[in-house]
């Protein structure tokens, strides 16, 4: 009958009758042996109905019954049933020998192949019943007696299973020295069979020691006795030696050696290592080591990397085995690797401060350099887990702590680049922190390795960072925080990351944000972050500006109070960044809280930088941000207001903006505002006509030469020849047209009688005033740089003469503005670009808007 018509031939049975069949069998083989538990299942199967061949829940009637040893009785009536299976397999493919074997029952292997059971069925796994018989799992041990009935019955001993294993490996596997002797006695020729992976049973043997405390040592001796090869290799490229040194079985590995197994053989799948190399490279298996050494292992033997078995242990941190072989009268203890590291370079690197202490007592060389020019100490630095084995290394009066490696990096400058903590314990021993390499201090490379580690997950950034309150410590270590790295300030590059904390702590240590960049010197490392905004290179930044640029205003705000004129150069230089970006940074830095009002060297505030704006919008955005309030009337060191400069640089519409703003004109000279008139200075009368017109004084009238101090009038001898010049071509060429409805207060006082005369007379005055007061300022100045730079003058004399000189500049000041106050009652011009023509015949006159607010 076929395996499957014997399996699933259920035609006479219901699933009601199967489920029934299989409850009795179990409950009769959990209870005791009477004869009437015995007869309930007897009487079931008596039952023509059932039919015995079924699996159900994963069982059939017969492999339930060969699971459960002592119940020969039911297995002898089950097997009496006329067409049982003796073959048939439950879920997992094994057969009721299968589980005979397995149980060491006798009776049941002999009654099972007695009505003809299949000695050598193979389950899902490929194992056979003698397969299951190597690894008993009953309490019995009849293996003789089993594997003496399944080869009496024809089984196969060298039949594989699906990972290519004997009976014999699986007797091996368990441990169990009897099986494999009554094994390997009937069927010596197996001793060397390989696996799929090419284990043979020796192999597995030294492999599994650590899955099965005893038995394995006493089945190597076997399997040697049966002349096992000691030297096979598997797929994976180990001996059996080799696999007992990893596994750290003292006694195989001795048993090995001393049965001819190669000491020095070289595993060319794992680095070329011989045993001794393994037993340094896994684990700590100190009691091989010491059992190898004492069958003579090569002490200096090297891998495919030059590594000693010295260099392997002291990197792995296998203390116990550095001393054992740095003891070893052959043992040198500075072998270098192709790499050109020593055992104290690999221990160092790999924070094993144990055996760095240990190695540098051995007399190890501790400023040894590798290929790359780095010692143990820039190793130390390198594995950043903790600072205990630099601390160790900097104990030693002979440490380098200068050496650079091949990158021309010193140990500091390697703790810097990886913004490690480690910065401050090397400059405390005696590191030179204000070293220059290729432009840069250790510094400037922690700003760029901190703002790296910013812009890295947090998972990937490694221990020991530098915090804030260690960044207070290093700093003081700049001895000059103003020195400049590629014609910049450590300040300025700080700025532009956005660290926070090293701008604090260099402000904290007197660093000046006020220090412009000058041109990059290396245009390559000029901006390291690729996307950040760069504004145009001509434009020398400061650090606030680095920081307002990139966004960073924590940064803005930490420097904005001490910064003295960012605000200022962003509006006299805007043509260099161009007149969008730099209106877009001006707003952005005055939504910061920047004082619009700061000063500069020249005692100059924002709004007087503003008259030399031409461009109204961007002059209009600053006057009407909100939250921000100007000081319209703020004086320079020339005591200059903005409404001056702008009336100077003949700004018409700024001039307009501040006073709509209510810019004081108390202070602007007469002569200040013919500054946006293109044509030249022309004088003015108010008559006391109905008509409120005016007329012209004099037609031409240059300005004062500053070098000579001294009016030019062309060829006219006086100011009075001038004035009665231009009086008689007034008188003759100008009509007056009707006065604009509107007159304000100031051109009620103007109306009232003043003739020409008078009005010649303040002129004339008021040009001499204006000469004098410029001759007198010029002396006053004079005088003050004389005694600020003669050496002579004790300091207490000094603020005595100075006190002097601002007492008769005051007094000869105050006796200036009065006749100024007069003629600007008289000459006030508020808008000298509204022209209105006064008469048709004079086509240059100049009508004046006297509805403009002002004193």
């Amino acid at each position: 009958m076929a395996e499957e018509d014997r399996t699933h031939n259920t035609s006479n049975n219901t699933s009601q009758d199967q489920d029934k069949l299989l409850e009795v069998l179990r409950r009769a083989l959990r209870r005791n042996h009477s004869k009437k538990n015995r007869r309930i299942p007897q009487t079931f199967l008596r039952n023509g109905n059932i039919n015995p061949n079924f699996l159900r829940s994963e069982d059939t009637p017969l492999t339930l019954v060969a699971r459960h040893p002592s119940h020969i009785d039911i297995l002898e009536r089950l097997i009496e049933i006329e067409g049982l299976d003796m073959d048939i397999r439950d879920s997992k493919g094994r057969t009721a020998l299968s589980y005979a074997c397995e149980l060491h029952e006798v009776r049941y292997v002999e009654v099972l192949l007695l009505n003809k059971a299949h000695p050598n069925l193979q389950d899902q796994e490929g194992r056979t019943p003698l397969s299951w018989a190597a690894t008993p799992t009953g309490k019995r041990n009849n293996f003789s007696e089993v594997m003496e009935l399944l080869l009496k019955y024809g089984a196969d001993a060298n039949k594989e299973d699906l990972q290519g294993w004997i009976p014999l490996m699986w007797a091996v596997s368990k441990g169990s020295d009897v099986i494999v002797a009554d094994l390997l006695s009937s069927n010596p020729g197996n001793v060397n069979h390989q696996d799929t992976q090419g284990r043979t049973p020796l192999s597995l043997a030294a492999e599994l020691e650590h899955q099965t405390i005893l038995g394995l040592t006493e089945i190597t001796g076997l399997l040697l006795e049966f002349e096992a090869d000691v030297n096979a290799e598997d797929e994976d490229g180990y001996t059996p030696l080799g696999l007992a040194v990893i596994e750290g079985q003292k006694a195989i590995v001795g048993l090995l050696i001393s049965s001819g197994a190669d000491l020095e053989y070289k595993y060319q799948k794992h680095d070329c290592c011989t045993a001794l190399l393994l037993a340094t490279k896994h684990h700590e298996q100190f009691a091989v080591v010491d059992e190898l050494l004492q069958q003579n292992a090569e002490v200096n033997c090297t891998d495919v990397h030059g590594c000693t078995p010295l260099a392997l242990a002291a990197k792995q941190g296998f203390y116990k085995i550095v001393k054992k072989l740095s003891a070893h009268r052959d043992i040198n203890i500075d072998t270098k690797d192709l790499n050109e590291r020593t055992p104290l370079s690999l221990a160092a690197g790999s924070g094993r401060l144990q055996i760095v202490q240990y190695l540098i007592q051995q007399q190890a060389d501790i400023n040894s350099k590798d290929r790359e020019g780095q010692t143990p100490l820039a190793w130390a630095i390198r594995q950043s887990k903790d600072s205990t084995v630099v601390e160790e290394l900097l104990n030693n009066k002979t440490i380098d702590l200068e050496h650079q490696d091949v990158n021309d990096d010193s140990p500091l400058f390697l703790a810097a680049k990886s913004n490690n903590s480690l910065m401050h314990i090397l400059m405390k021993a005696g590191a030179n922190a204000m070293r220059i390499v290729n432009g840069h201090s250790c510094f400037w490379w922690l700003v760029k390795a901190r703002f790296e580690v910013k812009n890295k997950p947090e998972s990937s950034v490694p221990s020991r960072q530098l915090n804030s309150f260690q960044m207070l410590e290093i700093i003081p270590y700049h001895s000059d925080p103003d020195l400049q790295e590629n014609n910049r300030t450590l300040l300025s590059w700080s700025a532009e990351y956005g660290d926070h904390a090293m701008v604090q702590a260099l402000l904290e240590h007197g660093a000046n944000p006020d220090i412009r960049d000058g041109p990059p010197i290396n245009a390559q490392i000029q901006s390291i972050e690729a996307k950040r905004i760069d504004a145009s290179s001509n434009f020398s930044k400061t650090p606030l500006i680095w920081a307002l640029i990139n966004g960073h205003l924590a940064v803005v705000d930490m420097l904005k109070e001490k910064d003295s004129f960012s605000l200022h150069l962003l509006i006299k230089e805007r043509e260099l960044l161009g007149d969008q970006e730099a209106s877009k940074l001006v707003c952005k830095l005055l939504k910061t809280g920047y004082d619009i009002n700061k000063l500069d060297s020249e005692g100059r505030c924002t709004l007087h930088l503003l008259s030399n704006v031409q461009d109204t919008k961007f002059a209009k955005a600053l006057l009407d941000a909100k939250d921000v309030e100007f000081s319209l009337n703020l004086q320079d060191n020339a005591r200059k207001t903005p409404l001056y400069y702008a009336l100077k640089e003949k700004n018409e519409a700024f001039v307009r903006m501040l006073l709509e703003k209510g810019a004081d004109t108390s202070n602007i000279s007469a002569e200040a505002w013919f500054h946006l008139s293109n044509e030249a200075i022309r004088w003015i009368e108010f008559t006391q006509q109905d008509s409120g017109s005016i007329s012209l004084l004099w037609e031409r009238m240059a300005s004062i030469d500053r070098r000579n101090q001294k009016p030019n009038f062309g060829k006219k001898r006086t100011l009075l020849d001038v004035l009665a010049d231009v009086s008689s071509h007034s008188k003759q060429s100008l009509s007056f047209e009707p006065s604009e409805s509107h007159i304000s207060r100031r051109d009620q006082l103007l109306r009232q009688g003043r003739g020409q005369k008078i009005i010649q007379i303040l002129a004339q005055n008021g040009v001499k005033r204006a000469e004098l007061q410029r001759a007198l300022r010029q002396h006053v100045e004079g005088l003050r740089q004389a005694i600020d730079e003669d050496t002579t003058i004790f300091p207490e004399q000094k603020g005595r003469l100075q006190a002097q000189v601002n007492e008769f500049d005051k007094s000869v000041n105050a006796k200036v503005f009065e006749i100024e106050r007069a003629v600007r009652e008289l000459l006030q011009i508020v808008r000298i670009f509204s022209i209105c023509l006064t008469a048709s015949n004079f086509s240059k006159g100049i009508c004046l808007d006297l509805n403009q607010r002002g004193s």
